[in-house]
């Protein structure tokens, strides 16, 4: 049970910090960056590793699941404060004195 909540918790784990890695609307330094791609391949090693021997301590469950909740939060409130935001296409828009 364990070994397939942890391997559900990484692969979304990866899921999300890839779409926030290679996604334009969460604007993120090169050190989020970084950390992200980081994690992805921490994620993959320990998917790996889950596979080869179908074991998962309690401790690398609780902190794959922390990790999921914070960045589906992320996710959520990039995607939220995007739809709030006025799009602009990449044009910049700048006031007039006048206007």
């Amino acid at each position: 049970m364990n070994s397939t909540l942890g391997m559900t918790a990484l692969l979304l784990l990866i899921a999300l910090c890839l779409l926030g890695l290679f996604s334009r609307q969460f604007e993120d330094n090169l050190a989020q960056c970084v950390g992200m791609a980081m994690l992805v391949l921490w994620a993959l090693a320990q998917v790996f590793r889950l596979y080869r021997t179908q074991v998962m301590t309690p401790d690398d469950l609780w902190l794959c699941s922390s990790l999921v909740v914070f960045g589906s939060g992320v996710a959520v409130r990039t995607w939220l404060y995007k739809r709030k935001r006025k799009p602009t296409h990449g044009i910049i828009y700048r006031r007039r004195h006048n206007d």
